[in-house]
């Protein structure tokens, strides 16, 4: 903007805006859930076969932790494939 005062030309800025920059909330990534098996047997192993999910030791072990099976410390003792097959069947159990 241009004002003229006394044959000089004197240019104006305008004040600053003064903005306000507000971060949005870190949202967490939603987990993937493996699906339903249509499985009515025992073993997580075969559970995970039936819907084409790698069933090996390590991968089982992976899909543990990170559904708090285990403790962190998954051994594949019976108790852990059956909470885990418990949680496939019910749609609950977290991919990795």
């Amino acid at each position: 903007m241009h004002y003229f005062t006394n044959n000089y030309s004197v240019l104006l800025q305008p004040p600053p805006i003064q903005t306000q920059i507000q971060s949005l909330p870190q949202t967490q990534p939603q987990p993937s859930f493996f699906s339903v098996p249509n499985y009515n047997g025992c073993s997580i192993v075969d559970a995970l076969k039936s819907i084409g999910a790698n069933s090996s030791y390590d991968y089982r072990s992976s899909i543990a932790a990170l559904n708090g099976i285990g403790g962190g410390d998954y051994q594949g003792r019976p108790n852990e494939n059956i909470n885990m097959l418990n949680l496939l069947k019910e749609g609950k159990l977290k991919m990795p």
